[in-house]
């Protein structure tokens, strides 16, 4: 297990104002996929002092995995994971692998 530079509420509190920013600066986009939910989380935890030998790619892979282990239906995971959850599972993600 890696300790990370910064804890999941900072994470979830800077993921949150950087979407809010690209949101403000591009007020069509919506919606994020997976690909750049990591991409962005993996930004973030690079600019924050995490060294790691594990890319956005692999994290997105990673995030995947997990997503599939859980098993759920569309409408399941629309309903109970929001941003917190999503991000919570990505931090997760880079604690156990990063």
């Amino acid at each position: 297990m890696v300790k990370l530079p910064i804890t999941k509420k900072e994470l979830l509190k800077e993921y949150t104002r950087r979407i809010n920013k690209i949101c403000d600066d591009l007020d069509w986009k919506t919606t994020f996929s997976g690909q750049e939910v990591c991409g962005l989380i993996h930004e973030i935890m690079i600019k924050n002092g995490l060294v790691t030998n594990l890319t956005s790619y692999k994290l997105h892979n990673a995030y995947n995995k997990a997503v599939t282990k859980l098993n759920i239906t569309d409408a399941e995971w629309r309903e109970n994971y929001k941003i917190p959850q999503i991000v919570g599972m990505v931090y997760d993600i880079l604690e156990e692998k990063g």
